[in-house]
């Protein structure tokens, strides 16, 4: 799986969409790196918070709005964590 495959999948596996629209940057922390789902402009590392709260798809995530997000790995759906799954072993 590449990394793009891995993204796409990565984005349709969150609970909810709104969750892309709020953030700044959003991303996923692979191995010690960053891949992003979102990236709106540079931000330093130190600038994200951590996000692993599952809180539906009709909740408005108001909470994360203009943050710079790491997305924990048990926030993605059984899909997601495949796809991140598939995408580890590669």
């Amino acid at each position: 799986m590449t990394e793009q495959e891995l993204i796409k999948e990565l984005r349709m596996s969150l609970p909810s969409n709104r969750i892309l629209e709020v953030v700044r940057n959003g991303a996923i922390q692979v191995y010690g790196d960053l891949i992003f789902l979102k990236k709106k402009d540079e931000a330093d590392s130190s600038d994200f918070i951590k996000w692993e709260e599952n809180k539906g798809y009709n909740y408005d995530y108001r909470e994360l709005q203009g943050k710079n997000v790491i997305f924990g790995h048990t926030l993605f759906n059984e899909r997601g964590k495949e796809a991140l799954k598939a995408f580890l072993e590669a």
